[in-house]
């Protein structure tokens, strides 16, 4: 039984967090986010390589496409993280039965 928990953790839990949660956040960046901010967001790297700035505040806040973006990256993060709290949800309950386990054999 522990040892199949163990499996399910990596082979499920831990798959469905690093391969489809970050493959949309990876294609959402992609293919959507990056290449919205290549023509209306300037970086300023000479400041760091943190900071940008739109190229017109004023217009960006009345774009339709802007805030449809701003949707998506709100309901991809809140996926997220349900996803995290379902894997931290299964390894608390691995972690006692490993606890129980290791308990039972002592």
């Amino acid at each position: 039984m522990l040892k199949n928990d163990i499996i399910k953790l990596y082979e499920v839990h831990l798959k469905k967090l690093s391969e489809d949660y970050e493959a949309g956040e990876n294609q959402l960046q992609s293919i959507v986010v990056a290449p919205f901010m290549v023509k209306k967001i300037k970086r300023l790297h000479n400041q760091s390589m943190r900071l940008a700035r739109p190229n017109d505040f004023e217009s960006l806040k009345k774009d339709v496409e802007f805030t449809n973006i701003l949707s998506h990256i709100i309901r991809q993060r809140k996926r997220g993280i349900e996803i995290y709290k379902d894997v931290m949800s299964e390894i608390k309950i691995l972690i006692y039965e490993i606890d129980t386990e290791v308990n039972l054999r002592n």
